[in-house]
């Protein structure tokens, strides 16, 4: 990756623990992206070729800087090392102390999933407040965002894929199936019911604890925007009327570099 071209590109990189996607910005718009199985143990040399080989294949000259959100603490330094070779410079790593222009109302702010601010805060960007963020990935959550730009907290619940594979280890007579758009409420023969059963039952789930949140909060209106990898299969058939984001959490990390590349 030369320096010879401007304007410069923002590497935002969400690594989770299904995949790890990589998106690139130039000018606070994604030019380009790429997603990788998390799963498949690769060195930092791996990542740095990957990546050299994306660029020149994209036309990609010069990057500025990178931006990690990290759901997986043993890849970590694996991604810092090859998004610093690859850039000449350290990741700037979402984590406590990163400005991100909310209230943040936790426990403990350092254990607050790094994606979870990514999403509340590229959900910021697009929405007025209040808000709720609801990321269908390899676990489930929902989160609120007050009328005060207060995070107010998660819920977390188990994801689609993880549940599906979890009945098919558990129940000897249920197949392991590919989660495929429900054909009907009740189905006639296992993976038809299995499908149905689960994209209902996340979408009825999803719905429930909006409902439940805007009575907890005392909220008549609540917008509502879903990102992650199972949310396409799930928010078409909710009830709320939520806005489908794929690339919420990597505008989210675009928006963070903004925030704090002063900083740096």
């Amino acid at each position: 990756m030369s320096a010879l071209q401007t304007p410069a590109v923002l590497l935002a990189v969400d690594l989770g623990n299904t995949k790890v996607r990589f998106g690139f910005y130039q000018a606070g718009v994604k030019i380009a992206d790429l997603s990788v199985s998390a799963r498949t143990h690769r060195l930092a040399d791996e990542y740095v070729l990957l990546l050299e080989e994306f660029c020149s294949r994209q036309g990609i000259d010069r990057v500025e800087g990178s931006i990690l959100a990290s759901v997986v603490p043993s890849l970590t330094p694996i991604l810092t090392a090859a998004l610093e070779r690859c850039t000449g410079r350290a990741p700037m790593l979402v984590g406590h102390g990163i400005r991100t222009g909310l209230d943040i109302r936790t426990d403990y702010q350092a254990e607050l999933g790094a994606d979870i601010v990514a999403n509340a805060v590229g959900a910021r960007a697009k929405l007025e407040p209040p808000f709720a963020v609801i990321d269908l990935g390899t676990a489930t959550t929902i989160s609120l965002v007050d009328r005060a730009d207060r995070f107010q907290g998660v819920a977390i619940l188990p994801g689609l894929s993880a549940s599906a594979r979890a009945l098919a280890e558990s129940c000897a007579g249920l197949p392991e199936i590919s989660i495929a758009p429900p054909r009907a409420l009740l189905c006639k023969n296992p993976a038809d019911s299995l499908a149905g059963g689960l994209v209902y039952g996340f979408a009825s789930m999803v719905d429930g604890m909006i409902g439940r949140i805007q009575r907890e909060y005392g909220l008549d209106q609540l917008a509502l925007i879903a990102c992650g990898g199972s949310a396409g299969k799930v928010i078409p058939h909710c009830t709320e009327q939520i806005t489908l984001d794929p690339d919420l959490t990597l505008d989210g990390l675009c928006r963070l570099w903004e925030l704090n590349k002063k900083r740096k």
